[in-house]
């Protein structure tokens, strides 16, 4: 399925800052209707929409078993009940709709990136995943592009596409 042209997400045309701000990334907070299209890695344009729910990560979590002097490395948690792997073949560690606190479907690190299915901190699996990065906020949510962060390759190609996240009233 196609884009429409009616459709709010369109491919990002500007440059992506290197990383948001501290007050930009907890400003994320809330939930979104996301919608993840695939245009790289898969026969032709695909599309798939679902909801994302971002919350602020506990102190135990938010920091870095390693490295816990780093701060808060991982500030926002959350979960989706995306299917990412309608829009191209991906690797999960497990499902972007977990709400577990050691294994969330969905971690923000503080430069705004977020992993799908892949947590970083308590439990980590290698090679799994999918990264969403290079984030623009806007005043209706944030957008950017995403890529497979294991090993599925289609083709010789990385899968890989772009985002939008609107934010939902209420």
């Amino acid at each position: 399925m196609s884009a429409h042209a009616t459709d709010p997400c369109l491919p990002p045309r500007d440059s992506a800052p290197p990383a948001l701000t501290p007050a930009q990334v907890d400003a994320l907070v809330g939930r979104y209707a996301l919608t993840v299209v695939g245009t790289q890695g898969i026969a032709g344009d695909t599309l798939v929409r679902g909801r994302l729910e971002l919350w602020r990560a506990d102190s135990a979590h938010a920091h870095d078993i390693v490295s816990p002097e780093d701060g808060r490395v991982f500030p926002l948690a959350g979960a989706s009940d995306i299917d990412l792997r309608g829009v191209a073949p991906v690797s999960l560690a497990y499902s972007p709709a977990s709400r577990d606190r050691d294994r969330p479907g969905v971690q923000v690190l503080r430069d705004g990136t977020l992993w799908f299915g892949n947590a970083f901190g308590r439990v980590v699996t290698l090679d799994a995943g999918v990264l969403f990065d290079r984030v623009r906020v806007d005043a209706g949510g944030f957008r950017g592009e995403w890529r497979e962060g294991g090993l599925s390759v289609v083709d010789g190609v990385l899968p890989a596409g772009y985002f939008c996240a609107i934010r939902l009233k209420g």
